[in-house]
């Protein structure tokens, strides 16, 4: 599934509700949309209707070998993925769920190709506006598969151990919660929705959140881009070549970090502890300060300037050039490093651990 793809189905899903809701005020009771294409495969139906309450356990098992992708996207649900020594995939789905005035009977629906096995949850007609405790478990044969591809609407998302080679992970308006991933990419999006990422190593990781914090505590990373809006940014115990970090309206702290840092920001800031500074720091903001912390003992080029900002460096500074307060250029002990920072409207502040 390509990013155009994805961006297609999140506005199809946002209009469905949005048309649900609208017409549920008025009282209009309408069948779901019928997308020719949209849903293929094998229906599997399921739920003990009791009022509006539908309760739900069902299982499936299904064989590794020969598969090399599974895919599940689901609404309104829970998705919690373990990994397991054996050679079979094992699926549960269990929980009850309320809905609304417009609700019909809940199915499943399973594909299974040569190498590929996709997983989606759909209702007959209408759609859920009540509460759901839905729950799709999936058990996985360790490093097995090359992709694991996981959406869910309404609904959390919690993996652990490393299902794949490459992960994507989609939630909107639920929780992205991530411990012992270790493969070649790490691939997540969230909206209205936490991210909490223990343990990893990847070669490439891409995060991007809207409305909602980021958390990663010890990863080992070669490229990674982090991108962030109307949240907060968390990350200890990270080693990475190159970290690129966007963030608009939030705070990015960093502690025990290693590597090269490209930082930018709008209403945004940065505080960040190096254990080294051996690499490039970059840092750019706009309305946000910017404070930065090195070993005694570093060394590095120094280029910072602000507008409207004050600068405080805790270090002595070979100057180059004529004294200016608003923009210093020179070097600190024996330059190994290099330090470049920008602010507009933003203090600078540059200490000893």
């Amino acid at each position: 599934m390509n990013a155009k793809d994805i961006k297609l189905k999140k506005l199809v899903k946002i209009l469905l509700i949005t048309a649900a809701v609208s017409l549920g005020l008025l009282g209009i009771v309408v069948p779901v949309f019928n997308i020719p294409g949209y849903f293929r495969g094998e229906q599997l139906a399921f739920g003990v209707i009791s009022g509006k309450t539908f309760d739900v356990n069902m299982s499936k098992t299904f064989a590794i070998d020969g598969l090399s992708t599974v895919e599940a996207d689901m609404y309104f649900s829970d998705i919690l993925v373990e990994t397991n020594k054996n050679d079979k995939i094992s699926l549960s789905y269990t929980g009850s769920f309320v809905g609304g005035e417009m609700i019909d009977e809940p199915y499943l629906l399973i594909s299974e190709s040569r190498d590929e096995l996709q997983i989606k949850s759909a209702f007959r007609s209408g759609l859920n506006t009540g509460n759901s405790t839905l729950i799709l478990k999936l058990s996985i044969p360790e490093n097995k598969l090359k992709d694991l591809k996981l959406g869910t609407s309404s609904g959390n998302i919690t993996v652990s151990g490393s299902p794949s080679e490459n992960l994507f992970l989609d939630a909107s308006s639920g929780k992205i919660s991530l411990d012992g991933f270790r493969g070649m990419q790490l691939s997540t999006d969230s909206s209205s929705g936490d991210h909490e990422i223990f343990n990893i190593e990847v070669d490439t990781l891409d995060m991007s959140s809207t409305s909602g914090d980021v958390t990663v505590h010890s990863g080992t990373l070669v490229q990674s881009r982090i991108k962030a809006s109307s949240g907060d940014i968390s990350l200890e115990k990270i080693s990475s070549a190159d970290l690129k970090i966007d963030l608009t309206s939030g705070r990015a702290k960093l502690e025990k970090y290693s590597g090269n840092l490209n930082f930018s920001s709008s209403s945004g800031s940065l505080t960040a502890s190096f254990e080294s500074v051996d690499n490039e720091v970059r840092a750019n903001s706009t309305s946000g300060d910017i404070t930065l912390f090195f070993d005694s003992d570093a060394g590095f080029i120094l280029d910072a300037e602000t507008s409207s900002g004050d600068m405080e460096i805790d270090f002595p500074v070979t100057m180059e050039g004529n004294f200016d307060k608003d923009n210093v250029q020179g070097s600190v002990a024996d330059g190994r490093g290099r330090v470049s920072i920008d602010t507009s409207s933003g203090d600078i502040t540059i200490n000893k651990k």
